[in-house]
């Protein structure tokens, strides 16, 4: 106990600590152990390992229709900001050649008053999308302030097609407008945009190989924390008609894309495959994030999406500023979907530490505690503090691993039998300056992120190493996200920033809920690592669960200053025994448990298509805010 209380607090005063950091083919078909599985605790059970998820199907995938790409029409020019281009006109490469160009600022600019300056590469079909960030070149200057001289870009494409490319300069609040603290500013370098055409060939000559059926994709699944967030988005209409491809093999999204890495595919799949996996789990699949509102969004994308009915915990709720809400939960938040025994567990808990005061950070780190030594989930979450910029090193992260969770993790990680994802948040281009001598939505700061974590393993006996082997990996999803700038809470026609990736409709009508490709792709990664490390029976149960729980503990308020979740729960699922039934979510006060009956059968989207024949259905709040 002695040693638990000496953790706790060397992460609390040792240092001042921030914020806190596969994929599988759904329904199982379940083959012989041979190069498959491996055997854990008798026949009986099997964890599915990657060479099976590679080899594993989805059976239900229905078809959505895309979200639309944002159209970058009347931007205004920044004369200031001029493009340098290998050629005029059409650049031709081949695939996977690197394509240099510059953005220089002239005259050069204080790095402070500097906009975020990006690639946005779109195919002329809008199938496929990704983004660069510009690497700022800065030279010093009187008083020792940096000065941005110009933007460095490497772009190298995967797939063959013709691209516009845009380069765009962000200026983001509050430094837009000093009037109006939310506005943001986004603007076209002058000579963009350019049009790149890359081929299967050499040097820009078309092979034979170009214009063949052969899948573009690869067919290996992503590994998290092994594979980095970098790669495209592609349209699944553009996966299922490559070659041998299809929608379901790269993934069944609520909003139409997949992201792919350059060598292996992130995959989401249907709420149906995905509690056919919950039905065969050998005990409770449980997820749960610690994260502020960033990373809420993530989780709630899906409860949205596998908790039946889970749309009437969002439909009507008021949202008022400066006040919680059983959607705007600043507390504990969590639903068990399925089983006694099995069943998806999806929960979430704020979690601020920065904005703590002094005396809440024990508590806070007792928490933490806690959920890794009774809690056990598959997965746990953290969203880490090093997190908004980057001031030339990575010693306040360093830092921040070394006092805050080095002792937490070295002591309780051995015995955790779950894994830990520490993640960087997925910044914002349009909210608050993500520049200063780097940038925080780079591969740079992925770098430093994974180091300082290899540092901390590093520095721990080889027993304890061994013993936390692929028990925790670092993870950045900005880059990711980068190229869906358009699709969060922010609104690009009033160009109103927010820091949200996610957005919610509140309207009382059947249907989905929580919108926001990025986040429900976070959320479908964090769920593909756990269903990839979870064993299953090789007989799925036959019962049918008819069975969902919930809890909520979220207070009214508690900004400002915030305030941690407390170590003990008044209202959790693993607390309160005789749970309230109720016939609708929407009884699920801020401070309440309860059950109710529902059909895990029920097609979800079927609930989504009611939805457009109810009476003011005409908004589609998944389209993006300028369409």
């Amino acid at each position: 106990m002695w040693a638990g209380r000496l953790a706790g607090w060397a992460c609390c005063v040792g240092a001042v600590c921030l914020t806190l950091v596969a994929t599988w083919q759904c329904r199982v078909r379940w083959k012989g152990t041979s190069g498959f599985g491996v055997s854990r605790g008798g026949a009986s059970h099997r964890q599915v390992g990657m060479e099976s998820l590679s080899q594993l199907h989805c059976h239900h995938c229905p078809f959505t229709e895309a979200l639309p790409v944002w159209q970058p029409s009347n931007l205004s020019v920044r004369m200031d900001l001029q493009l340098l281009w290998p050629t005029n006109g059409t650049l031709h490469v081949a695939v996977d050649d690197v394509v240099k160009a510059k953005v220089r600022h002239s005259p050069a600019v204080d790095v402070g008053n500097a906009p975020f300056v990006f690639a946005w590469l779109r195919s002329v079909d809008d199938t496929l999308l990704t983004a660069e960030a510009g690497v700022p070149e800065l030279q010093n200057f009187r008083r020792g302030i940096p000065r941005v001289m110009s933007w460095d870009f490497s772009l190298n494409i995967t797939d063959a097609g013709v691209y516009l490319v845009h380069f765009l300069a962000v200026t983001p609040s509050p430094y837009a407008n000093r009037s109006n603290p939310r506005a943001f500013l986004i603007e076209t370098v002058h000579g963009s945009p350019q049009t790149l055409q890359v081929v299967r060939g050499v040097q820009g000559v078309q092979s034979a190989a170009s214009t063949s059926t052969e899948d573009p994709f690869p067919t290996r699944a992503c590994e998290l924390g092994v594979d980095a967030l970098r790669g495209r988005w592609v349209r699944s209409a553009k996966a299922s008609n490559s070659g041998n491809s299809s929608n379901c093999r790269l993934g069944c999204s609520r909003d139409g894309w997949t992201f792919v890495s350059r060598t292996c595919f992130w995959k989401t799949c249907s709420a149906q495959d995905i509690h056919s996996l919950a039905r065969a789990a050998s005990k409770r699949l449980s997820i749960v994030v610690a994260g502020s509102s960033v990373l809420r969004g993530t989780l709630q994308s899906l409860i949205d999406a596998l908790v039946p009915k889970a749309w009437e915990s969002f439909a009507g709720v008021p949202s008022i500023p400066g006040e919680g809400t059983t959607v705007k939960c600043w507390g504990w938040l969590e639903f068990h979907a399925g089983y006694e025994v099995a069943g998806l567990h999806l929960a979430f808990w704020d979690w601020r530490l920065p904005s703590y005061q002094k005396s809440h950070r024990e508590a806070a780190a007792a928490r933490i505690r806690k959920t890794l030594e009774e809690d056990q989930p598959g997965i746990l979450v953290i969203e880490l503090g090093w997190n908004q910029n980057l001031r030339g090193d990575a010693s306040s992260l360093d830092a921040e691993m070394q006092f805050c969770w080095g002792p937490i993790f070295r002591e309780l990680l051995p015995k955790f039998r779950g894994k830990v994802v520490l993640c960087l948040g997925p910044v914002s281009p349009f909210h608050t300056q993500i520049c200063t001598s780097k940038c925080a939505i780079s591969w740079e700061r992925q770098r430093l992120a994974k180091l300082s974590l290899a540092r901390l393993l590093q520095s721990w006996p080889s027993d304890i190493r061994l013993a936390c082997k692929s028990k925790i990996f670092m993870v950045d999803p900005a880059p990711m996200a980068l190229p869906m700038f358009f699709d969060g809470e922010t609104d690009m026609i009033s160009k109103t920033a927010s820091q949200h990736w996610h957005r919610y409709d509140l309207s009382p009508w059947p249907g989905r809920k929580v919108f926001g490709i990025v986040a429900d792709t976070l959320g479908h990664l964090f769920l593909s690592q756990l269903l990839k490390s979870s064993q299953f029976r090789s007989e799925p149960t036959t019962a049918v669960a008819h069975t969902a729980r919930a809890c909520a503990q979220c207070p009214r308020h508690t900004c400002c200053p915030w305030r941690p979740v407390p170590l003990e729960l008044e209202h959790s699922l693993s607390k309160t025994t005789n749970l309230t039934k109720m016939t609708s979510w929407a009884n699920l006060t801020m401070a309440s448990c309860g059950q109710m009956h529902v059909n895990m059968a029920e097609d979800p989207q079927k609930v989504v298509r009611r939805r457009a024949e109810l009476p003011g259905a005409a908004t589609n709040p998944r389209l993006p805010r300028e369409v």
